[in-house]
């Protein structure tokens, strides 16, 4: 074995290494205290029952299922569009350090928001968000 060949498996264990440090051990401290909150709200041994046959009488299965529950699946579909449009936005400019923040799409956004409260608050009327999703756009355009 040479010495390149001992540097390259080396390497390849580190990267493994940093990957698993930086997104293993946060994924897994997350699901633990998920895990830990939704069993300090409702025992193990209710969450299915209470997922389907819902007592009403009970707060703490109320809770579960429509305070919990939708909370959970929102916050993991965000988190999964957040990454994939990172992703897209890194593979799209074919740069690894590429980001919302590193381009001005945050900063688009928000001038955007700016000028219409301070010039068209009617804009507003329909929903911010539509504004700053066309600043956001027109700033990654320019960039």
């Amino acid at each position: 074995m040479t010495i390149m060949q001992s540097t390259a498996g080396h390497r390849a264990r580190f990267k493994a290494g940093m990957l698993v440090a930086f997104v293993g051990v946060p994924a897994v401290l997350a699901a633990y205290l998920t895990a830990a909150g939704l069993l300090r709200l409702l025992p193990a041994d209710m969450w299915w029952q209470s997922l389907g046959a819902t007592d009403f009488a009970d707060p703490r299965q109320l809770l579960y299922r429509h305070a919990f529950l939708p909370r959970l699946a929102i916050s993991l579909l965000a988190g999964a569009a957040l990454g994939l449009t990172g992703t897209l936005l890194q593979q799209v400019l074919r740069n690894p350090l590429a980001e919302p923040t590193t381009i001005g799409t945050n900063a688009g956004a928000t001038v955007a928001l700016t000028i219409a409260t301070l010039y068209a608050p009617w804009m507003l009327e329909q929903g911010r968000e539509w504004v700053a999703l066309a600043g956001g756009a027109l700033s990654t355009l320019a960039v």
